[in-house]
């Protein structure tokens, strides 16, 4: 007996509803965004590399499977069409089971352009070493950057180098410090608190000078917590009883 034979008793409208769910499911999944062929490990179908470029990160991935057993794939889309960046991804890396069987050393190193995401997908067997942060640094600090600048073919070939270097036993070298700021910077910033602090406060004061009796002392008063901070962080550490007491 078929299966759906043995289950003659539920309701024809019920089927009918249970038959609409499944047609749905199956048309969303058959319309999804499609896994490519892999025909190579740089799959470049949002043209984002000139020939020269793809070609030189053909030959580098190509050199690095041969070397180390570990294969990496570069996808390029240029855009996922409404499905998930991690969901996709994670469709990809299971269609083109990438790496050594038993050793699932694998990464895809993945790019939408008009999405503007990128993601890099990790085999287990080298999840020790391409961790969470790893891959987060060499996006944000290598591949990002070059991005921002329009420079794709270098920031993809950038995250490459890294991805490579990391498998390699490389280590990623700490991040550029930030820029400390200049001494005309520290300037142009205490000129415009200082003239923040004149106008407001200063009026309030002039208004205090003017005003007789206890209303005068209560805006006094209630200006001297701002003469305290203020003065304070410009002349430490006794800037803001002086200027309280004056």
């Amino acid at each position: 007996m078929s299966a759906f034979a043995s289950r003659a008793w539920l309701r024809p409208a019920v089927s009918r509803g249970v038959l609409a769910i499944v047609l749905l499911a199956a048309a969303s999944v058959a319309h999804g965004l499609a896994v490519p062929a892999l025909n190579a490990h740089v799959n470049d179908l949002a043209q984002l590399l000139s020939p020269a470029a793809r070609d030189r990160l053909e030959k580098k991935l190509t050199d690095l499977e041969t070397r180390t057993g570990a294969q990496i794939a570069v996808l390029t889309v240029p855009s996922l069409e409404g499905e998930s960046l991690e969901s996709y991804t994670v469709k990809v890396a299971q269609t083109w089971r990438l790496g050594r069987k038993g050793v699932d050393d694998g990464v895809l190193f993945f790019v939408s352009k008009q999405d503007r995401k990128m993601r890099i997908e990790v085999g287990y067997g080298l999840e020790s070493r391409l961790t969470d942060l790893v891959s987060r640094r060499i996006l944000d600090e290598r591949v990002r950057p070059r991005f921002q600048g329009d420079d794709f073919a270098g920031g993809i070939e950038a995250g490459v180098d890294a991805i490579a270097g990391v498998i390699a036993g490389e280590p990623l070298p700490a991040p550029p410090p930030a820029r400390p700021s200049s001494i005309m910077d520290s300037l142009i910033g205490a000129l415009f608190a200082g003239g923040i602090f004149i106008v407001v406060v200063g009026a309030f004061s002039a208004v205090a000078l003017v005003t007789p009796g206890a209303a005068g002392w209560f805006l006094y008063a209630f200006l001297m917590p701002f003469y305290a901070s203020f003065l304070t962080a410009f002349l430490p550490p006794y800037g803001g009883v002086i200027g309280c007491g004056a």
